[in-house]
Protein backbone atom coordinates (compact mmCIF):
# COMPACT_ATOMS: atom_id res chain seq x y z
CA UNK A 1 0.00 0.00 0.00
CA UNK A 2 1.05 3.40 -0.68
CA UNK A 3 2.93 6.01 1.73
CA UNK A 4 -0.26 8.19 2.04
CA UNK A 5 -2.50 5.77 1.87
CA UNK A 6 -2.48 4.71 5.63
CA UNK A 7 -5.09 2.82 7.24
CA UNK A 8 -7.21 4.58 9.49
CA UNK A 9 -6.74 4.33 13.34
CA UNK A 10 -9.91 6.70 13.76
CA UNK A 11 -12.45 4.61 14.94
CA UNK A 12 -14.33 7.12 16.54
CA UNK A 13 -14.63 9.15 13.34
CA UNK A 14 -16.28 6.49 11.43
CA UNK A 15 -16.72 3.07 13.81
CA UNK A 16 -18.13 2.57 17.23
CA UNK A 17 -17.19 -0.51 19.55
CA UNK A 18 -15.11 -3.32 19.69
CA UNK A 19 -15.69 -7.08 21.20
CA UNK A 20 -19.38 -9.13 20.47
CA UNK A 21 -20.71 -8.73 17.13
CA UNK A 22 -23.94 -6.84 17.21
CA UNK A 23 -27.33 -7.61 18.36
CA UNK A 24 -30.07 -8.82 15.68
CA UNK A 25 -32.03 -5.43 14.89
CA UNK A 26 -35.55 -4.73 14.86
CA UNK A 27 -37.38 -4.93 12.13
CA UNK A 28 -37.64 -1.29 10.42
CA UNK A 29 -34.30 -0.31 12.58
CA UNK A 30 -32.54 0.24 9.14
CA UNK A 31 -34.28 3.10 9.15
CA UNK A 32 -35.47 4.25 12.09
CA UNK A 33 -34.58 3.61 15.33
CA UNK A 34 -37.10 4.49 17.99
CA UNK A 35 -40.74 3.07 18.32
CA UNK A 36 -43.47 5.80 17.03
CA UNK A 37 -41.91 5.61 13.52
CA UNK A 38 -40.50 2.51 13.01
CA UNK A 39 -43.39 0.29 13.97
CA UNK A 40 -45.18 2.66 11.03
CA UNK A 41 -42.70 1.00 8.86
CA UNK A 42 -43.05 -2.12 9.79
CA UNK A 43 -47.29 -1.94 9.37
CA UNK A 44 -46.33 -0.26 5.86
CA UNK A 45 -44.49 -3.14 4.91
CA UNK A 46 -47.74 -4.69 3.27
CA UNK A 47 -47.90 -1.78 0.81
CA UNK A 48 -43.77 -1.12 0.32
CA UNK A 49 -42.32 -4.70 0.66
CA UNK A 50 -38.63 -3.25 -0.12
CA UNK A 51 -38.95 -1.51 3.32
CA UNK A 52 -38.21 -4.54 5.11
CA UNK A 53 -34.70 -5.17 3.51
CA UNK A 54 -31.67 -3.38 4.37
CA UNK A 55 -28.93 -2.09 1.52
CA UNK A 56 -27.47 -5.13 0.90
CA UNK A 57 -24.72 -2.99 -0.88
CA UNK A 58 -23.37 -1.67 2.82
CA UNK A 59 -19.75 -3.71 3.73
CA UNK A 60 -20.25 -6.58 5.77
CA UNK A 61 -17.61 -6.14 8.15
CA UNK A 62 -17.70 -6.31 12.09
CA UNK A 63 -16.92 -2.93 12.25
CA UNK A 64 -19.37 -1.05 9.43
CA UNK A 65 -22.43 -3.02 10.82
CA UNK A 66 -21.42 -1.43 14.17
CA UNK A 67 -21.15 1.90 11.98
CA UNK A 68 -23.49 4.81 13.15
CA UNK A 69 -24.01 7.49 10.93
CA UNK A 70 -23.62 10.28 11.44
CA UNK A 71 -26.38 13.33 10.92
CA UNK A 72 -26.72 17.16 10.78
CA UNK A 73 -29.93 19.42 10.63
CA UNK A 74 -31.00 22.84 10.21
CA UNK A 75 -34.25 25.01 10.09
CA UNK A 76 -35.09 27.69 7.58
CA UNK A 77 -37.60 30.07 8.11
CA UNK A 78 -39.31 31.98 5.30
CA UNK A 79 -41.05 35.31 5.92
CA UNK A 80 -44.66 36.02 4.20
CA UNK A 81 -42.50 37.59 1.15
CA UNK A 82 -41.19 34.01 0.43
CA UNK A 83 -36.99 35.02 2.11
CA UNK A 84 -35.65 33.08 4.79
CA UNK A 85 -35.17 35.19 7.97
CA UNK A 86 -31.93 32.97 9.23
CA UNK A 87 -28.91 31.13 7.79
CA UNK A 88 -29.60 28.11 9.20
CA UNK A 89 -28.33 27.24 12.72
CA UNK A 90 -27.28 23.93 12.79
CA UNK A 91 -29.81 22.01 15.45
CA UNK A 92 -29.10 19.17 17.76
CA UNK A 93 -31.50 15.87 18.00
CA UNK A 94 -32.78 17.30 20.93
CA UNK A 95 -33.08 20.91 19.83
CA UNK A 96 -34.74 19.06 16.34
CA UNK A 97 -37.59 17.22 18.03
CA UNK A 98 -38.44 19.99 20.49
CA UNK A 99 -38.86 22.20 16.68
CA UNK A 100 -40.96 19.46 15.12
CA UNK A 101 -43.18 18.26 18.30
CA UNK A 102 -44.19 22.25 19.19
CA UNK A 103 -47.61 22.77 17.94
CA UNK A 104 -46.70 26.71 18.24
CA UNK A 105 -43.44 26.40 15.90
CA UNK A 106 -45.84 26.06 12.46
CA UNK A 107 -48.36 28.61 13.57
CA UNK A 108 -46.13 31.50 13.81
CA UNK A 109 -47.96 34.19 11.75
CA UNK A 110 -44.61 35.70 10.63
CA UNK A 111 -43.05 32.73 8.43
CA UNK A 112 -45.02 30.51 5.91
CA UNK A 113 -42.40 27.95 5.19
CA UNK A 114 -40.18 25.86 7.30
CA UNK A 115 -37.37 24.28 5.00
CA UNK A 116 -35.66 21.76 7.48
CA UNK A 117 -32.51 20.63 5.92
CA UNK A 118 -31.13 17.19 6.98
CA UNK A 119 -27.37 15.88 6.05
CA UNK A 120 -27.44 11.68 5.95
CA UNK A 121 -29.69 9.54 7.21
CA UNK A 122 -29.03 8.77 10.77
CA UNK A 123 -32.38 6.56 12.17
CA UNK A 124 -32.80 9.06 15.43
CA UNK A 125 -33.00 11.69 12.79
CA UNK A 126 -35.03 9.47 10.30
CA UNK A 127 -37.22 8.51 13.74
CA UNK A 128 -37.77 12.43 14.54
CA UNK A 129 -38.91 13.30 11.04
CA UNK A 130 -41.01 10.37 10.30
CA UNK A 131 -42.64 10.62 13.83
CA UNK A 132 -43.69 14.80 13.96
CA UNK A 133 -44.24 15.11 10.00
CA UNK A 134 -45.44 12.05 8.89
CA UNK A 135 -42.77 11.35 5.56
CA UNK A 136 -43.81 8.49 3.56
CA UNK A 137 -40.60 6.07 5.02
CA UNK A 138 -40.40 5.04 0.92
CA UNK A 139 -38.62 8.56 0.42
CA UNK A 140 -35.70 7.55 2.85
CA UNK A 141 -35.40 3.83 1.80
CA UNK A 142 -35.43 5.36 -1.57
CA UNK A 143 -32.67 7.57 -0.85
CA UNK A 144 -30.99 5.14 1.42
CA UNK A 145 -30.14 2.85 -1.41
CA UNK A 146 -26.44 2.95 -2.91
CA UNK A 147 -27.05 -0.15 -5.14
CA UNK A 148 -26.98 1.48 -8.88
CA UNK A 149 -29.19 -1.49 -9.77
CA UNK A 150 -30.30 -4.38 -8.09
CA UNK A 151 -31.35 -7.99 -8.88
CA UNK A 152 -31.28 -9.82 -5.89
CA UNK A 153 -34.24 -10.90 -4.05
CA UNK A 154 -33.57 -9.45 -0.87
CA UNK A 155 -32.92 -5.61 -2.40
CA UNK A 156 -35.34 -3.29 -4.18
CA UNK A 157 -35.33 0.10 -5.73
CA UNK A 158 -38.26 -0.10 -7.80
CA UNK A 159 -39.68 3.49 -8.44
CA UNK A 160 -43.71 4.50 -8.19
CA UNK A 161 -45.90 4.82 -11.13
CA UNK A 162 -45.00 7.95 -12.63
CA UNK A 163 -49.14 8.76 -12.23
CA UNK A 164 -48.58 8.66 -8.48
CA UNK A 165 -45.51 11.51 -8.84
CA UNK A 166 -46.03 14.76 -7.90
CA UNK A 167 -42.90 16.57 -7.45
CA UNK A 168 -44.54 19.35 -5.12
CA UNK A 169 -44.75 16.57 -2.23
CA UNK A 170 -41.37 15.01 -3.17
CA UNK A 171 -39.10 13.30 -5.16
CA UNK A 172 -35.94 11.69 -5.29
CA UNK A 173 -32.85 12.65 -7.69
CA UNK A 174 -29.73 11.21 -8.13
CA UNK A 175 -26.12 12.58 -9.34
CA UNK A 176 -22.55 12.51 -9.29
CA UNK A 177 -19.52 14.45 -7.98
CA UNK A 178 -16.08 14.69 -9.13
CA UNK A 179 -12.99 13.63 -6.34
CA UNK A 180 -9.36 14.02 -7.56
CA UNK A 181 -6.99 11.79 -5.64
CA UNK A 182 -3.33 12.89 -4.81
CA UNK A 183 -2.34 9.69 -5.85
CA UNK A 184 -4.24 6.43 -7.88
CA UNK A 185 -5.96 3.96 -5.21
CA UNK A 186 -4.98 0.66 -4.85
CA UNK A 187 -8.29 -0.60 -5.70
CA UNK A 188 -11.91 0.14 -7.72
CA UNK A 189 -13.72 -0.54 -4.62
CA UNK A 190 -14.41 3.15 -3.15
CA UNK A 191 -16.93 3.75 -0.80
CA UNK A 192 -17.75 7.35 0.46
CA UNK A 193 -18.08 5.67 4.50
CA UNK A 194 -20.74 8.12 5.80
CA UNK A 195 -23.10 7.23 3.50
CA UNK A 196 -21.62 4.12 1.28
CA UNK A 197 -22.01 5.77 -1.75
CA UNK A 198 -19.86 4.51 -4.57
CA UNK A 199 -17.11 5.94 -5.67
CA UNK A 200 -16.18 4.96 -9.47
CA UNK A 201 -12.48 5.14 -10.56
CA UNK A 202 -11.96 4.33 -14.25
CA UNK A 203 -8.92 2.82 -15.80
CA UNK A 204 -7.26 5.38 -17.91
CA UNK A 205 -5.81 5.60 -21.72
CA UNK A 206 -2.57 4.93 -22.78
CA UNK A 207 -1.87 9.04 -23.76
CA UNK A 208 -3.99 10.50 -20.43
CA UNK A 209 -2.29 11.34 -16.88
CA UNK A 210 -4.98 12.02 -14.72
CA UNK A 211 -8.13 9.93 -15.87
CA UNK A 212 -7.68 6.87 -13.48
CA UNK A 213 -7.13 9.70 -10.57
CA UNK A 214 -10.82 10.93 -10.65
CA UNK A 215 -13.37 9.44 -8.66
CA UNK A 216 -16.94 9.65 -9.63
CA UNK A 217 -18.64 9.67 -6.61
CA UNK A 218 -22.58 8.67 -6.63
CA UNK A 219 -24.79 11.10 -5.00
CA UNK A 220 -28.80 11.30 -4.17
CA UNK A 221 -30.61 14.75 -3.08
CA UNK A 222 -34.57 14.05 -1.96
CA UNK A 223 -37.50 16.37 -1.39
CA UNK A 224 -40.35 16.20 0.68
CA UNK A 225 -42.78 18.82 1.59
CA UNK A 226 -46.12 19.31 3.29
CA UNK A 227 -48.51 21.93 3.08
CA UNK A 228 -50.99 23.20 6.43
CA UNK A 229 -54.49 22.63 5.20
CA UNK A 230 -55.69 24.03 8.42
CA UNK A 231 -54.69 27.71 7.17
CA UNK A 232 -56.39 30.09 4.95
CA UNK A 233 -54.77 29.00 1.69
CA UNK A 234 -56.43 29.74 -1.72
CA UNK A 235 -53.71 28.20 -4.16
CA UNK A 236 -49.89 27.57 -4.78
CA UNK A 237 -47.96 31.36 -5.49
CA UNK A 238 -48.41 31.99 -8.80
CA UNK A 239 -44.90 33.07 -10.34
CA UNK A 240 -46.56 34.55 -13.71
CA UNK A 241 -49.13 36.81 -11.38
CA UNK A 242 -48.38 40.68 -12.86
CA UNK A 243 -46.32 42.50 -10.21
CA UNK A 244 -47.87 43.51 -6.92
CA UNK A 245 -50.48 40.87 -7.07
CA UNK A 246 -49.96 38.40 -4.15
CA UNK A 247 -51.88 36.09 -3.61
CA UNK A 248 -52.88 34.49 -0.01
CA UNK A 249 -50.65 32.74 1.94
CA UNK A 250 -49.97 28.84 3.91
CA UNK A 251 -47.77 27.57 6.12
CA UNK A 252 -45.93 25.06 4.23
CA UNK A 253 -43.13 22.32 5.65
CA UNK A 254 -40.11 20.81 3.50
CA UNK A 255 -37.14 18.91 3.98
CA UNK A 256 -34.22 18.23 2.13
CA UNK A 257 -32.11 15.66 2.29
CA UNK A 258 -28.49 15.12 1.18
CA UNK A 259 -25.41 13.03 1.20
CA UNK A 260 -22.20 13.87 3.78
CA UNK A 261 -18.95 14.23 2.19
CA UNK A 262 -16.63 11.77 3.13
CA UNK A 263 -14.91 12.25 6.67
CA UNK A 264 -11.75 14.48 7.40
CA UNK A 265 -8.99 13.55 9.30
CA UNK A 266 -7.43 16.71 9.07
CA UNK A 267 -7.21 19.74 6.49
CA UNK A 268 -5.66 17.69 3.60
CA UNK A 269 -6.92 13.90 3.83
CA UNK A 270 -10.48 12.30 3.99
CA UNK A 271 -11.17 8.67 4.94
CA UNK A 272 -12.12 6.28 2.43
CA UNK A 273 -13.36 2.87 2.31
CA UNK A 274 -11.50 0.64 0.07
CA UNK A 275 -12.09 -2.83 -0.98
CA UNK A 276 -15.20 -5.14 -1.17
CA UNK A 277 -18.17 -5.60 0.84
CA UNK A 278 -16.00 -8.78 2.74
CA UNK A 279 -13.18 -6.71 3.58
CA UNK A 280 -13.41 -2.86 3.19
CA UNK A 281 -11.00 -0.70 5.21
CA UNK A 282 -11.13 2.62 5.96
CA UNK A 283 -8.19 4.24 4.68
CA UNK A 284 -6.92 8.04 5.20
CA UNK A 285 -6.34 9.80 1.40
CA UNK A 286 -5.87 13.25 0.20
CA UNK A 287 -8.92 14.07 -2.01
CA UNK A 288 -10.01 17.47 -3.60
CA UNK A 289 -12.76 18.72 -5.76
CA UNK A 290 -11.90 17.58 -9.57
CA UNK A 291 -10.72 21.03 -10.93
CA UNK A 292 -12.27 22.52 -7.76
CA UNK A 293 -15.72 21.80 -8.04
CA UNK A 294 -18.57 23.16 -9.68
CA UNK A 295 -19.12 26.55 -11.00
CA UNK A 296 -20.97 29.56 -9.47
CA UNK A 297 -24.59 29.63 -11.30
CA UNK A 298 -25.91 32.99 -9.87
CA UNK A 299 -25.57 35.01 -12.95
CA UNK A 300 -24.75 38.79 -11.49
CA UNK A 301 -25.89 41.98 -13.23
CA UNK A 302 -22.28 43.21 -14.14
CA UNK A 303 -18.41 41.69 -13.90
CA UNK A 304 -18.04 44.27 -11.32
CA UNK A 305 -20.70 42.92 -9.14
CA UNK A 306 -19.74 39.52 -10.09
CA UNK A 307 -15.82 40.51 -7.90
CA UNK A 308 -17.46 41.71 -5.20
CA UNK A 309 -19.72 38.64 -5.24
CA UNK A 310 -18.27 35.33 -3.72
CA UNK A 311 -18.52 32.10 -4.11
CA UNK A 312 -20.04 28.51 -2.29
CA UNK A 313 -17.47 26.99 0.03
CA UNK A 314 -18.11 23.68 -1.40
CA UNK A 315 -17.65 21.55 1.51
CA UNK A 316 -20.79 19.97 1.16
CA UNK A 317 -24.39 20.64 -0.15
CA UNK A 318 -25.81 21.42 2.58
CA UNK A 319 -23.23 24.45 3.28
CA UNK A 320 -23.77 25.35 0.17
CA UNK A 321 -27.26 25.78 0.02
CA UNK A 322 -27.53 27.76 3.27
CA UNK A 323 -24.53 30.39 1.65
CA UNK A 324 -27.04 30.36 -1.60
CA UNK A 325 -29.62 31.17 0.79
CA UNK A 326 -27.88 33.62 2.66
CA UNK A 327 -26.26 35.66 -0.05
CA UNK A 328 -28.93 35.14 -2.30
CA UNK A 329 -32.41 34.31 -0.83
CA UNK A 330 -34.00 37.77 -2.68
CA UNK A 331 -33.23 35.70 -6.19
CA UNK A 332 -36.00 32.96 -5.43
CA UNK A 333 -38.31 35.10 -3.26
CA UNK A 334 -41.68 32.51 -3.62
CA UNK A 335 -44.21 30.96 -1.29
CA UNK A 336 -44.53 28.06 -3.74
CA UNK A 337 -42.76 24.79 -1.44
CA UNK A 338 -40.72 23.81 -4.79
CA UNK A 339 -38.79 27.25 -4.20
CA UNK A 340 -36.63 25.26 -1.46
CA UNK A 341 -35.22 22.63 -4.59
CA UNK A 342 -34.07 25.76 -6.89
CA UNK A 343 -30.69 26.14 -5.39
CA UNK A 344 -30.23 22.35 -5.08
CA UNK A 345 -31.36 21.64 -8.70
CA UNK A 346 -28.83 24.55 -9.84
CA UNK A 347 -26.28 22.61 -8.17
CA UNK A 348 -26.99 18.78 -9.25
CA UNK A 349 -27.48 20.48 -12.90
CA UNK A 350 -23.41 22.20 -12.16
CA UNK A 351 -22.13 18.99 -11.31
CA UNK A 352 -23.75 17.38 -14.23
CA UNK A 353 -22.27 19.47 -16.19
CA UNK A 354 -18.67 18.61 -14.62
CA UNK A 355 -19.65 15.07 -15.13
CA UNK A 356 -20.10 15.66 -18.85
CA UNK A 357 -16.92 17.84 -19.55
CA UNK A 358 -14.75 14.71 -18.24
CA UNK A 359 -16.38 12.42 -19.89
CA UNK A 360 -16.20 14.34 -23.15
CA UNK A 361 -12.08 15.00 -21.88
CA UNK A 362 -12.13 11.05 -21.79
CA UNK A 363 -13.71 10.54 -25.07
CA UNK A 364 -11.36 12.48 -26.73
CA UNK A 365 -8.22 11.06 -25.19
CA UNK A 366 -9.93 7.63 -26.78
CA UNK A 367 -10.68 8.90 -30.15
CA UNK A 368 -7.02 10.63 -30.57
CA UNK A 369 -5.76 7.05 -29.27
CA UNK A 370 -7.57 5.75 -32.34
CA UNK A 371 -6.26 8.76 -34.55
CA UNK A 372 -2.65 7.88 -33.74
CA UNK A 373 -2.88 4.14 -34.04
CA UNK A 374 -1.49 2.84 -36.79
CA UNK A 375 -1.72 -0.83 -38.82
CA UNK A 376 1.53 -1.69 -39.64
CA UNK A 377 3.04 -4.85 -41.55
CA UNK A 378 4.86 -7.20 -39.79
CA UNK A 379 4.05 -5.03 -36.21
CA UNK A 380 3.33 -7.63 -33.39
CA UNK A 381 0.47 -8.07 -30.75
CA UNK A 382 -2.02 -5.12 -32.94
CA UNK A 383 -5.26 -6.68 -32.11
CA UNK A 384 -4.15 -7.26 -28.16
CA UNK A 385 -3.49 -3.61 -28.05
CA UNK A 386 -6.25 -2.71 -29.74
CA UNK A 387 -8.47 -4.61 -27.68
CA UNK A 388 -6.95 -3.33 -24.47
CA UNK A 389 -8.27 0.16 -26.03
CA UNK A 390 -11.45 -1.41 -26.38
CA UNK A 391 -11.83 -2.52 -23.10
CA UNK A 392 -11.24 0.74 -21.73
CA UNK A 393 -14.12 2.21 -23.89
CA UNK A 394 -16.36 -0.20 -22.85
CA UNK A 395 -15.85 0.61 -18.57
CA UNK A 396 -16.98 4.33 -19.82
CA UNK A 397 -19.90 2.94 -22.74
CA UNK A 398 -21.57 1.12 -20.41
CA UNK A 399 -21.93 3.86 -17.71
CA UNK A 400 -23.76 6.43 -20.03
CA UNK A 401 -27.20 4.15 -20.05
CA UNK A 402 -26.80 4.74 -16.81
CA UNK A 403 -26.16 8.57 -16.36
CA UNK A 404 -28.95 8.91 -18.63
CA UNK A 405 -31.69 7.27 -17.19
CA UNK A 406 -30.66 9.12 -13.98
CA UNK A 407 -31.54 12.34 -16.06
CA UNK A 408 -34.60 10.98 -17.55
CA UNK A 409 -35.51 10.17 -13.85
CA UNK A 410 -35.28 13.74 -12.48
CA UNK A 411 -37.23 15.09 -15.83
CA UNK A 412 -39.40 12.89 -15.09
CA UNK A 413 -40.30 13.21 -11.38
CA UNK A 414 -39.77 16.85 -11.68
CA UNK A 415 -42.12 17.12 -14.50
CA UNK A 416 -39.86 18.43 -16.44
CA UNK A 417 -41.05 18.34 -20.73
CA UNK A 418 -38.59 17.04 -23.03
CA UNK A 419 -39.09 19.51 -26.14
CA UNK A 420 -40.96 22.39 -25.17
CA UNK A 421 -39.27 26.17 -24.68
CA UNK A 422 -38.78 27.11 -21.00
CA UNK A 423 -39.43 31.21 -20.43
CA UNK A 424 -35.43 32.63 -20.68
CA UNK A 425 -34.88 32.87 -16.52
CA UNK A 426 -31.78 31.86 -14.84
CA UNK A 427 -33.59 30.58 -12.08
CA UNK A 428 -35.58 28.01 -13.78
CA UNK A 429 -34.05 24.80 -13.76
CA UNK A 430 -35.86 23.23 -17.12
CA UNK A 431 -33.83 24.22 -19.58
CA UNK A 432 -30.51 23.54 -17.87
CA UNK A 433 -31.77 19.76 -17.22
CA UNK A 434 -33.15 19.81 -21.05
CA UNK A 435 -29.51 21.04 -22.31
CA UNK A 436 -28.18 17.91 -20.15
CA UNK A 437 -30.10 15.30 -21.53
CA UNK A 438 -29.08 16.17 -24.98
CA UNK A 439 -25.30 16.67 -23.88
CA UNK A 440 -25.27 13.38 -21.99
CA UNK A 441 -27.53 11.58 -25.66
CA UNK A 442 -24.64 13.37 -27.36
CA UNK A 443 -22.05 11.97 -25.54
CA UNK A 444 -23.36 8.37 -25.64
CA UNK A 445 -24.00 8.68 -29.48
CA UNK A 446 -20.12 9.43 -29.56
CA UNK A 447 -19.39 6.34 -27.27
CA UNK A 448 -21.38 3.85 -29.50
CA UNK A 449 -19.43 5.33 -32.69
CA UNK A 450 -16.36 4.89 -31.07
CA UNK A 451 -17.00 1.14 -30.17
CA UNK A 452 -17.87 0.74 -33.72
CA UNK A 453 -14.40 2.41 -35.15
CA UNK A 454 -12.90 0.57 -32.17
CA UNK A 455 -14.71 -2.89 -33.37
CA UNK A 456 -13.50 -1.86 -37.01
CA UNK A 457 -9.61 -0.79 -36.25
CA UNK A 458 -9.76 -4.47 -34.80
CA UNK A 459 -10.68 -6.04 -37.69
CA UNK A 460 -8.30 -4.82 -39.53
CA UNK A 461 -5.26 -5.56 -37.10
CA UNK A 462 -6.55 -9.27 -37.29
CA UNK A 463 -6.11 -9.01 -40.81
CA UNK A 464 -2.95 -7.93 -41.17
CA UNK A 465 -2.16 -9.78 -38.62
CA UNK A 466 -3.35 -12.69 -40.73
CA UNK A 467 -1.72 -11.66 -43.89
CA UNK A 468 1.61 -11.30 -41.63
CA UNK A 469 1.20 -15.11 -40.98
CA UNK A 470 0.02 -16.05 -44.25
CA UNK A 471 3.87 -14.90 -45.61
CA UNK A 472 5.69 -16.73 -42.97
CA UNK A 473 3.67 -19.78 -43.99
CA UNK A 474 4.62 -18.72 -47.74
CA UNK A 475 8.32 -18.35 -46.94
CA UNK A 476 8.36 -22.18 -45.21
CA UNK A 477 6.59 -23.15 -48.77
CA UNK A 478 8.77 -21.37 -50.66
CA UNK A 479 11.65 -23.34 -48.81
CA UNK A 480 9.76 -26.60 -49.07
CA UNK A 481 10.39 -26.21 -53.15
CA UNK A 482 13.76 -26.28 -52.57
CA UNK A 483 14.26 -29.17 -50.23
CA UNK A 484 11.66 -31.42 -51.62
CA UNK A 485 13.04 -32.03 -55.09
CA UNK A 486 16.37 -33.14 -53.13
CA UNK A 487 14.35 -35.41 -51.27
CA UNK A 488 13.04 -37.29 -54.14
CA UNK A 489 16.20 -37.50 -56.02
CA UNK A 490 17.76 -38.45 -53.28
CA UNK A 491 15.18 -41.66 -52.42
CA UNK A 492 15.38 -42.14 -56.43
CA UNK A 493 19.08 -42.69 -56.15
CA UNK A 494 18.49 -44.88 -52.85
CA UNK A 495 18.15 -48.31 -54.67
CA UNK A 496 22.38 -48.42 -56.03
CA UNK A 497 24.77 -48.20 -53.41
CA UNK A 498 27.44 -46.18 -56.64
CA UNK A 499 24.98 -43.16 -56.42
CA UNK A 500 25.66 -42.54 -52.47
CA UNK A 501 28.34 -40.08 -50.73
CA UNK A 502 31.62 -40.36 -50.87
CA UNK A 503 30.95 -42.88 -53.87
CA UNK A 504 31.78 -42.93 -57.50
CA UNK A 505 28.80 -42.42 -58.72
CA UNK A 506 28.07 -39.41 -56.52
CA UNK A 507 28.50 -36.49 -59.11
CA UNK A 508 25.38 -37.75 -61.23
CA UNK A 509 23.02 -37.20 -57.76
CA UNK A 510 24.39 -33.71 -57.46
CA UNK A 511 24.17 -32.55 -61.37
CA UNK A 512 20.68 -33.70 -61.65
CA UNK A 513 19.32 -33.01 -57.80
CA UNK A 514 20.65 -29.73 -57.55
CA UNK A 515 19.49 -28.55 -61.40
CA UNK A 516 15.85 -29.52 -60.79
CA UNK A 517 15.55 -28.40 -57.36
CA UNK A 518 16.60 -24.82 -58.54
CA UNK A 519 13.76 -25.49 -61.46
CA UNK A 520 11.12 -25.96 -59.39
CA UNK A 521 12.06 -23.17 -56.85
CA UNK A 522 12.22 -21.22 -60.10
CA UNK A 523 8.77 -21.79 -61.49
CA UNK A 524 7.28 -21.59 -58.10
CA UNK A 525 8.60 -17.80 -57.77
CA UNK A 526 7.33 -17.13 -61.12
CA UNK A 527 4.02 -18.45 -60.35
CA UNK A 528 3.73 -15.99 -56.70
CA UNK A 529 5.15 -13.34 -57.85
CA UNK A 530 3.97 -12.93 -61.67
CA UNK A 531 1.09 -15.23 -62.83
CA UNK A 532 -0.86 -15.10 -59.55
CA UNK A 533 -1.08 -11.31 -59.05
CA UNK A 534 -2.56 -11.22 -62.93
CA UNK A 535 -4.64 -13.74 -62.22
CA UNK A 536 -6.18 -11.34 -59.31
Amino acid sequence: MKSHQKESNIGKDIEQGTGAPPEVPKPGAHLASGEVYRKKIVDLEGRNPTLKHKDWKIPKTQERERHVIRSRAKLLKFNKLGAPESTGQELTLRELRDSLSSRKAFRDSEHVGYLYLLEGLNPEYVEAFGEYLNIDPGLFSRHQRTALWEGRHDGGISSKLASLEDPSKGFTMEYCELLYFAESPDTTSLRNPNDNRHINVSRKPKISKDIDLVGIMHRKASFWSQTDTNNSWEGEYNPYLREGARQSLRSVKALLIMDPPPPKTGEDESIILQGTSKDAKPVAMQVDLYQGGYLDFVDPTSLSEATRALGPPRTCVMDDLCFYWTHHKEICMSTSSLVATTFLQKIIASNYMMLEGYLGACLNELETDIRLTHIDKGKKNQTLQISEQWSILQSWSHRFPEYCGMIDDIMSRRKIPGNDSPPHEWTDCTRDFQEIKERMAELRRRAEMLNESFVGLAGMAGMQESLDEAKNVQLLTFLGLFFLPLSYISSLFAMPENYGPEKSRFWIYCSIAFPFALGFQSLGWLFIYLIRPKLH
